[in-house]
């Protein structure tokens, strides 16, 4: 059941941005991100609940911010997001991309699997990774 809706979700999504003519990906791409990132992926639930939680003096955690989340933290002095979820073909990526990029903030893909330990290189890539971003 779920791989179907998966499935489905995935034909809308690539026939917006790939199949949709210039026009209609200006006058509804947003829309349509929005009510991907608020329904299929659960968005929703993150509007009220962002699971924010600091990591020490410099670095906080959440789950999946929405633009708001990012404007309001880019006024608080957000400079670097790191997306453990890594690109993705939906609208929770495409609106955190797209508010980055507007509002200055380095926007770094680091895919990690929440049903897995990581390995001991993605380790290793994690901290070079904390290393060399902008706190």
């Amino acid at each position: 059941m779920w791989y179907r809706i998966k499935r489905i979700t995935r034909g809308w999504r690539v026939a917006t941005v790939e199949h949709a003519p210039p026009w209609a990906r200006r006058l509804f791409g947003r829309l349509f991100w929005y009510l991907d990132m608020l329904v299929i992926d659960h968005g929703i639930v993150r509007l009220f609940y962002v699971n924010q939680h600091r990591l020490g003096t410099q670095a906080w955690r959440s789950a999946q911010p929405s633009p708001h989340h990012i404007r309001v933290l880019k006024r608080r002095g957000l400079r670097t997001v790191i997306n453990l979820r890594g690109e993705r073909l939906c609208g929770a990526y495409w609106l955190e991309a797209a508010v980055c990029e507007r509002r200055g903030i380095a926007l770094v893909n680091f895919q990690l699997r929440s049903r897995a330990a990581p390995t001991r290189e993605q380790i290793k890539a994690a901290r070079e990774l904390f290393d060399q971003i902008e706190y």
